[in-house]
């Protein structure tokens, strides 16, 4: 064999292209899945399904206009157990005087409202990465230590965070747990527009992507380690 031949970057193959029909069945998938994705990606990651439970887990880093609703919320259910998580604030925090977003949330809660003995204050300090799952362990210490023996609970979160929220709050608890999810609104953008509005952009495409990490690769990296932790 000639020494050109083994010098080639290119060789001839035969391959299959689409008919005309083809390309148009196609072009009609792609259309289809662009508008599937458009009006529903936003409800599917911005899931709302509570339990029965008088225990709520409200993350900290929620906007005030859903401190608005949380107060709703904690009112339609008397004697409220209230739990505040949240990592470290990374802006503002020799301003308020708070250091993380659990202490800042449960002020929050107050200000408007909320008794100060209903609500526990549970803050973590997790590394650069996977916040929520370490929100999540820290309160899963917080329930052992306290021997709660309600294996319901509810999660309050805001917009399009719900999804992954629930995702690895499971993850931590187990199956054997009834984890409830609330996603607050946004009303800063249309929910049904969200690709009109940077914000919405932002939040649908994020929170789309960080949910595919978290389903298909957080998992295989950290099974042993939860199972051990659990």
């Amino acid at each position: 064999m000639h020494l050109k031949s083994y010098l080639k970057l290119y060789k001839k193959k035969e391959c299959r292209r689409p008919t005309v029909i083809g390309w148009f069945i196609l072009l009609i998938f792609i259309v289809f899945i662009f508008s599937f994705l458009g009006h529903n990606a936003y409800s599917f990651l911005a899931i709302t399904n509570p339990v029965v439970s008088k225990i709520i887990v409200i993350e900290g880093h929620i906007p005030d206009y859903a401190i608005d609703s949380a107060k709703v919320i904690i009112a339609k259910n008397k004697d409220s157990l209230i739990f505040t998580s949240g990592v470290p604030m990374i802006q503002g925090s020799y301003l308020c005087g708070y250091k993380n977003y659990a202490e800042l949330t449960a002020a929050s809660l107050i200000s408007v409202g909320i008794d100060s003995s209903s609500i526990i204050i549970v803050p973590c300090n997790p590394k650069q990465k996977d916040r929520t799952y370490e929100t999540a362990l820290a309160l899963n210490r917080r329930f052992q230590m306290m021997n709660l023996t309600e294996e319901y609970f509810n999660i309050l979160t805001s917009v399009t965070h719900a999804r992954r929220t629930r995702l690895f709050f499971q993850l931590v608890f187990g199956e054997k747990w009834k984890i409830g999810i609330i996603s607050i609104t946004a009303t800063n953008y249309d929910t049904k527009k969200w690709w009109t509005s940077s914000f919405g952009l932002r939040a649908v495409i994020y929170e789309g992507i960080a949910l595919m990490y978290a389903k298909f690769f957080f998992y295989t990296k950290n099974t042993d380690d939860n199972a051990n932790r659990n």
